[in-house]
C-alpha cells in the first residue's frame, strides 16, 4: 500500500497484490507416472486514486483499477514425437492413449498421458476500470458527476488440437495395436486429431455515467435524486 500527501489539497493512494499458486499433480490427467499436469495460477490487483481539492466546496477524484487472474493448465511429458520417429502434422506432443476397457474383470479404464480434452488447456482474464468523480457542495446541494469504464478481456487457451489421442477397446487390442475407430466399427474410445481453433477470446467495453444531488431540505430530512 502507498499513501503519498503531496500537499494539503493533493493525495494519491495506491494498493497492489500479487499472488502465484502453481501446483503439480503426478496424477492430474494420466493413471500412470511421467506425465504430470502442473497448474500455474495466480493473480495481480493494483488500485490508484488521486483525490484533489480544488476548492472548499469542490474535490475531484479519478480512480484506476487493474485485475489479472489466470489458471492454465500443463501436462508434461518424458520424451517427445521426434524421439520415436512420431509425425503428427508437426506437432512434438506425444498422443494420449486410452483404454477404455483395462480389466475385463473390473471394466477400468486406463488412461496413459495428455488423453484429456483439458490437458493443456486454462483462462487468462485482465479487467481494466478508469473512473471520474466531481463531488461540489452548493448551499442545500450536494451535486455529485461520475463517469466510469470498464474493459474486459477472457482469453480461453486450449491447445487440444496440438494432442492426437489414441483409443482402444481393451488391453489386447493395445498390445496388438489396433485402434478403436468408426471404420473398425469400434465406439467405446475415441481416436482423433482435432483440427480447427480451439482458442475463445472474448473483450467487453462498458461506459457509464451518473448525476446526483443530494437536497437538504430540513435538518432532519434529505432528498438524493439522481440519473445515471
Amino acid at each position: 500500500n502507498i499513501d503519498f500527501v503531496l500537499s494539503d489539497k493533493d493525495r494519491i493512494a495506491g494498493k497492489y497484490y500479487y499472488q502465484h499458486d502453481p501446483t503439480v499433480s503426478p496424477f492430474g490427467v494420466s493413471n500412470t507416472l511421467g506425465f504430470p499436469q502442473a497448474l500455474n495460477a495466480g493473480s495481480q490487483v493494483l488500485s490508484l486514486e488521486h483525490t484533489i481539492v480544488l476548492s472548499p466546496r469542490m474535490t475531484w477524484t479519478p480512480r484506476f483499477g487493474f485485475v489479472r487472474l489466470l489458471a492454465f493448465a500443463n501436462t508434461r511429458q518424458p520424451f517427445n514425437n521426434s524421439d520415436f520417429g512420431i509425425s503428427l502434422f508437426g506437432s512434438n506432443r506425444l498422443p494420449g492413449i486410452n483404454i477404455n476397457s483395462n480389466d475385463s474383470n473390473l471394466g477400468n479404464s486406463l488412461v496413459l498421458g495428455a488423453a484429456s480434452n483439458f490437458s493443456n488447456a486454462g483462462m487468462f482474464q485482465n479487467e481494466f476500470e478508469g473512473s471520474t468523480n466531481l463531488m461540489w457542495t452548493l448551499g442545500r446541494h450536494s451535486l455529485a458527476f461520475g463517469f466510469q469504464y470498464d474493459r474486459s478481456q477472457l482469453n480461453i487457451i486450449n491447445q487440444n488440437n496440438q494432442q492426437a489421442v489414441l483409443g482402444f477397446s481393451d488391453f489386447y487390442h493395445f498390445a496388438t495395436g489396433s485402434l478403436c475407430t468408426p471404420d473398425s466399427g469400434c465406439f467405446s474410445a475415441n481416436t482423433e486429431l482435432l483440427n480447427g481453433s480451439t482458442n475463445r477470446y472474448f473483450r467487453s467495453n462498458q461506459v457509464g455515467t451518473f448525476v446526483q444531488d443530494s437536497i437538504r431540505l430540513r435538518p432532519n430530512l434529505t432528498v438524493n435524486v439522481g440519473l445515471r
